[in-house]
């Protein structure tokens, strides 16, 4: 009677394990925000990127060559994204430049995710200050990259 009940306390322990979803990261609240901003014409772009979309503005102030550009995301670019990022590591970056202040420019990046915000902005000079988050910042330009004319 003993066996009995032991196996199957284990049997319902066991299944109990097995069909319970581990928990992600918030992958799905994650909202990714990347663009570059730069002083006098030359304009500036804005990419956001979700689990499931990306949208992509290009904004030029001095002519008429703006354009915005939306698409689902690919779920294999996507998971290869949220492999390179490391939330920890991206919050304990604070740098906020003004580098188009001085017609130069900047690039940015947003991070929410539930209730969590966080962003940095930096220019060309400042890659030291960001590279615990390389590989996800080059992950990320080379998606907003692809969306330009």
């Amino acid at each position: 009677m003993i066996r009995l009940l032991l196996t199957t306390v284990f049997s319902f322990l066991l299944i109990l394990s097995c069909t319970k979803e581990k928990k992600t990261a918030g992958n799905d609240e994650l909202v990714i925000t990347m663009g570059s901003i730069c002083g006098w014409c030359a304009g500036g772009d804005s990419l956001l990127i979700t689990k499931y979309m990306i949208n992509y503005h290009f904004i030029s102030p001095c002519d008429k060559n703006s354009y915005i550009k939306d698409t689902l995301t690919n779920i294999k670019e996507w998971n290869t994204l949220i492999g390179e990022f490391d939330q920890e590591k991206f919050q304990k970056i604070n740098i906020n430049t003004c580098n188009y202040c001085a017609d130069g420019c900047d690039t940015w990046i947003s991070i929410k995710n539930n209730s969590i915000s966080h962003m940095i902005r930096f220019g060309y000079a400042d890659s030291n200050a960001i590279l615990t988050i390389k590989p996800f910042v080059d992950k990320l330009d080379s998606i907003r990259i692809r969306f330009r004319k």
